[in-house]
């Protein structure tokens, strides 16, 4: 590969603050020998205030955390995924439990109905579900405004 002077002045800002590897380093020393006139520039640049970004200690652990919320959602609405599927685990468990009783109406051609309490849980899973599509969809297009 050939070592050009816009390479050289990418690496510049890197070897200036002491972060280029010691490859980097050599490449930019062995190209600068040889070319005295960029030398004397980018040893002019030095001379310019360079700016330091300082960032909190925790500042990752946050971005890392908002990032999981965007993804998964906020607490409240993990709350409700897992409310959710909870309703829905327990309406699927109360229906295999009158499930015999409910087949062996159907055989003898009488008329079914299902309990009480699978269709209140059937209907509070339904509108937990969509709550939680509806909530997750509109954190989530917020997010990528």
């Amino acid at each position: 590969m050939k070592i050009t002077r816009n390479v050289v002045s990418d690496l510049w800002p890197l070897y200036v603050a002491g972060e280029a590897s010691p490859d980097s380093r050599a490449v930019v020393d062995e190209f600068l020998r040889g070319d005295p006139e960029l030398a004397r520039r980018l040893e002019e640049s030095r001379d310019f205030p360079v700016a330091m970004v300082s960032m909190p200690p925790d500042e990752e652990a946050r971005a890392l955390a908002r990032t999981r919320d965007l993804i998964l959602g906020g607490k409240w609405l993990r709350g409700l995924r897992l409310f959710a599927a909870a309703i829905t685990v327990l309406g699927f468990l109360h229906l295999a439990k009158y499930s015999e009783e409910l087949f062996r109406i159907a055989r003898d051609s009488q008329r079914v109905e299902f309990p009480d309490r699978v269709a209140f849980e059937a209907a509070v899973a339904v509108v937990s579900w969509l709550t939680y599509m509806i909530m997750m969809h509109r954190v989530r297009e917020r997010a990528l405004r």
